[in-house]
């Protein structure tokens, strides 16, 4: 997986939303506002693991073992340092 993560958008979720973030498709993500930005970005890693499983797989895993490849993945992306 790490070959390849598809380029997506981000948007907002409704304010009104129960969850913090969706991966509408292997190309959309959105994410809840006004979350703290530790939980934005690893809202950003869970939803982006969607997505990797979409354009990876033809479709969204869930929470199986692909997924779980993909989220350790984009997690360590996200949080690595960048300094």
């Amino acid at each position: 997986i790490k070959t390849h993560y598809p380029a997506v958008r981000v948007g907002t979720l409704a304010s009104d939303a129960d969850y913090y973030g969706q991966a509408t498709s292997r190309t959309r993500i959105l994410i809840a506002p006004d979350m703290p930005e530790c939980v934005t970005l690893d809202t950003l890693a869970h939803e982006l693991a969607h997505a990797v499983c979409w354009d990876w797989q033809g479709e969204d895993q869930h929470h199986g073992p692909h997924w779980g490849v993909a989220y350790a993945e984009t997690y360590a992306l996200i949080h690595e340092d960048h300094t």
